[in-house]
């Protein structure tokens, strides 16, 4: 028999768990003995424009898990544009290289996959809005 307030205790938790999901990924420069937070897509800009001049570190709340990416890192870019995309990876997952990384649906109904072309770690994912189709860059750190 369920005791009094069991039930509202575990949906509760259950509804806490289920907001981890939602968490978005955090980006803090590292600067001698500071750690300062910045928005992600200002990282996301560094890493195309390969001008990483500080080291960074990301959080993914989803995962639980933090990356130091130093300033000497290779760090590359894949495109990843569709009509519908839907990314299998998230952020600071370890890949290897022919691992699916998404599955693009064409205009033609058509499935495609897109693999990692390398070993490494998936440092940050970052949507392209106002383009016509769904498009994503996923950042990698090479290994």
């Amino acid at each position: 028999m369920i005791k009094k307030g069991e039930a509202t205790r575990r949906i509760r938790e259950d509804l806490k768990e289920l907001s981890k999901a939602y968490e978005p990924t955090k980006c803090y420069i590292i600067a001698r003995n500071s750690k300062d937070e910045v928005d992600c897509s200002l990282i996301s800009k560094n890493f195309l424009s390969g001008e990483l001049d500080k080291d960074v570190l990301i959080c993914n709340e989803r995962i639980g898990k933090c990356e130091l990416i130093t300033k000497g890192s290779n760090v590359v870019c894949i495109e990843v544009q569709g009509h519908q995309v839907y990314m299998l990876k998230d952020e600071l997952s370890s890949v290897k290289e022919g691992d699916k990384l998404a599955y693009i649906v064409t205009n033609k109904g058509e499935v495609r996959v897109v693999r990692s072309p390398y070993k490494g770690l998936i440092a940050l994912i970052d949507e392209v809005l106002g383009e016509k189709y769904t498009h994503y860059r996923v950042f990698m750190v090479i290994k």
